[in-house]
């Protein structure tokens, strides 16, 4: 067998093992991965499997591979949705101070993201396959704020409580804060071509660990503050330290080198409701900006 035919051969073998390695993978751990009773860490390491071995199909498909590599920058807003804890005692419609006042103020809890990331992408531009692992910074914010149409700019929070005694502390904001590094895998495949713009799709997954959160309270009465750490101390609910999520995105890539990328997360998960003190959350949606700065072109045989 000379050179040629047998580098056929173990290319043809190759595409062939590859492909029936990770089409059994998916049909075994589909089911696992999706059950919401299995075990984070477990899904993680699952669906980094599943992620690297879409890299491993991308490269074993025949065609003439022309692999072109991107060094990316990115950044994302992220909008988490939600839930405040139901034992966080608050009462939703605060007073004005002003006497003659009669309008109802509101509570609202808000919630919202950041990232900041580096990416490396392996494209394919025959078969619109691509490939890339990077890492990202992430900061989250959570605030519980009152307002009312007068004077008010303060809600009453119930820290004390027993069959004779309650009591509440005239409050203005409860703010929470987290930091968290992470490393994100994605596989992306450009499904439309146009003239100006080409429309991509994108499965990622993304794990990481909270390195640092705090939570504040703003009280209206100086003279609380002595209780703050007592009152603080009431609002932690426990938390995961292991950050995971998996997520789609729709996006558009313009310019003449397809370098300035927009994309869309209509929805996210998150593998555990239990990132935040103040709230729970499974959900989110993203938006996300990135340049992708060319590095280099190889020609496969």
């Amino acid at each position: 067998m000379d050179g040629k035919i047998k580098a056929t051969f173990l290319k043809k073998f190759y595409q062939k093992n590859t492909r029936y390695l990770i089409y059994n993978y998916i049909s075994e751990n589909i089911t696992k991965i999706l059950n919401p009773y299995y075990g984070m860490r477990k899904r993680i390491l699952s669906l980094m499997t599943f992620l690297l071995l879409s890299g491993l199909f991308v490269e074993a498909q025949d065609v003439a591979n022309l692999w072109k590599n991107n060094f990316i920058l990115e950044s994302e807003m992220i909008y988490p949705r939600v839930t405040l804890y139901d034992d966080i005692a608050i009462r939703q419609n605060p007073m004005s101070d002003s006497w003659s006042s009669h309008d109802d103020g509101s509570v609202s809890l808000s919630s919202m993201g950041a990232m900041l990331g580096t990416r490396w992408k392996f494209s394919n531009t025959t078969s619109n396959f691509s490939f890339s692992f990077g890492v990202r910074f992430r900061v989250f914010f959570n605030e519980i704020t009152g307002k009312s149409t007068r004077n008010a700019d303060y809600y009453y929070l119930r820290y004390y409580s027993n069959n004779d005694v309650t009591k509440f502390a005239r409050t203005k904001l409860i703010d929470e804060g987290l930091w968290l590094l992470s490393i994100p895998v994605e596989m992306h495949y450009v499904f439309w071509k146009h003239e100006f713009f080409d429309v991509f799709t994108t499965l990622g997954f993304e794990g990481g660990y909270i390195m640092n959160r705090y939570l504040d309270i703003t009280f209206r009465d100086q003279s609380m503050d002595i209780y703050k750490n007592e009152v603080t101390l009431l609002l932690k609910h426990p938390t995961n330290s292991l950050f995971g999520s998996a997520y789609g995105t729709m996006g558009i890539q313009i310019g003449n080198s397809r370098n300035i990328v927009f994309e869309l997360c209509p929805v996210g998960l998150f593998f555990s409701s239990k990132y935040f003190y103040l709230s729970t959350s499974s959900q989110y949606s993203s938006v996300r900006f990135s340049i992708h700065l060319p590095i280099s072109k190889t020609q496969q045989p």
